[in-house]
């Protein structure tokens, strides 16, 4: 298991996949035997749009001037000016952060430095959440859940899937 810093937040004890809007949209892999991390990435633009694929560090698919570089302990994807637009480094032993825009039209997130923008115009900064042990998930919605896709909400204050609670009856039988 792994910490993963997304943005503003980190998740412990999680596996280190981020699936968004149900598409798995970056994955840490077992360390190369040159000692690197091993990640696959798939970036978007702002309209959700694919711009850059990477499949255990090697550049499988991406718009013109796109490229990849790794280091012991990060793996980026760079423009050709040399701007960063995605990158995983391992802060320490199993802390790991990313930062980048995943997802696909409707269901984007990016990962600033600072803080995590979720599909809808809402924000994640300055929170710790425990996974145990499941990979991370954020629905088209802003939702973000541990362990795969967010449950649909049935009715408010009652969880799908969950038996409904038996009520004792209150007052006194009527005869007939």
């Amino acid at each position: 298991m792994a910490t993963l810093i997304l943005g503003g937040i980190t998740i412990e004890n999680c596996k280190p996949v981020l699936l968004v809007g149900e598409k798995e949209v970056f994955r840490l892999h077992q360390r190369a035997g040159d000692g690197h991390l091993v990640v696959d990435f798939e970036l978007c633009d702002e309209q959700g749009r694919s711009i850059a694929t990477v499949a255990r560090n090697v550049l499988a698919q991406a718009k013109p001037g796109i490229a990849v570089r790794h280091g012991p302990a990060f793996s980026e994807v760079v423009l050709a000016d040399g701007a960063v637009i995605g990158r995983a480094e391992e802060t320490t032993a199993g802390v790991l952060r990313i930062v980048g825009r995943f997802g696909a039209a409707g269901a984007i997130v990016h990962a600033k430095s600072d803080v995590l923008e979720l599909p809808g115009a809402g924000t994640m900064r300055g929170c710790t959440l425990t996974a145990s042990g499941v990979p991370v998930a954020i629905d088209a919605r802003g939702a973000l859940s541990l362990g795969g896709p967010a449950q649909p909400v049935v009715r408010p204050g009652f969880r799908p899937n969950m038996p409904a609670p038996q009520l004792k009856q209150q007052g006194k039988r009527r005869r007939s």
